[in-house]
């Protein structure tokens, strides 16, 4: 009767353990699938503002939209603001354009360096595109300030040379055309950014359509 009393205590205990070792792993499993899923969701609305964000500079509509920069008037402004009240001084070479106005930096440059530097370290990012989108802004940020040096250091030699004194609304025109030229001679046109933000957002495509049972 004994053996039979141990028999049944040690089999309820086994079953006990049993049931509780496979309710902790539904728990945990569920708890882990609640993570994951809200890791997901978080992904989806970030990839969601990420694209739409990369693409408002082609967006008619957008604020954001690319002929609505002023970025050759915002430099040229920004280097007179530098040099007018010495114009005297540097026409007569007492001092050159270039020791007075430094390069400016224009907010375009700034937002778009600040931008890499989120996406490279956002969580939310699946790498591969972090990796293509993070490629292109630091491409586009390489082109962008090359082009402003070059064609700043330009304008500011000009200066020292007694040129564009006398023009400046008229200046940010040819100086807009010089720019762009520069900025297209490393791949950045228009048309080449277009097609650069169109493999980004393509590539979040394939990202949710690999979730997608649908579209599988």
């Amino acid at each position: 009767m004994d053996s039979v009393l141990k028999f049944v205590q040690i089999l309820f205990y086994l079953t006990a353990g049993f049931v509780a070792i496979l309710t902790y792993i539904k728990a945990k499993s569920g708890l882990l699938n609640t993570i994951n899923t809200e890791y997901h969701k978080k992904v989806i609305d970030r990839l969601s503002a990420l694209s739409e964000d990369l693409f408002s500079e082609f967006d008619h509509e957008s604020d954001n939209y690319w002929a609505r920069s002023d970025l050759s008037g915002e430099i040229i402004s920004r280097i007179h603001d530098q040099v007018d009240n010495l114009k005297h001084e540097i026409i007569s070479k007492k001092v050159s354009a270039r020791e007075v106005s430094g390069i400016p930096i224009p907010e375009l440059l700034i937002k778009l360096e600040a931008q890499l530097n989120r996406i490279r370290s956002d969580p939310f990012i699946p790498n591969k595109i972090r990796d293509i989108t993070a490629t292109y802004l630091s491409d586009r940020v390489e082109s962008l300030r090359e082009a402003v040096m070059e064609e700043s250091e330009k304008y500011l030699i000009g200066l020292s040379e007694g040129k564009y004194w006398e023009s400046k609304a008229e200046n940010k025109h040819w100086f807009h055309n010089n720019l762009m030229e520069n900025i297209r001679g490393s791949g950045f046109g228009v048309l080449e950014t277009e097609k650069r933000v169109t493999e980004i957002r393509d590539a979040i495509r394939e990202y949710f359509e690999s979730y997608n049972p649908i579209a599988m």
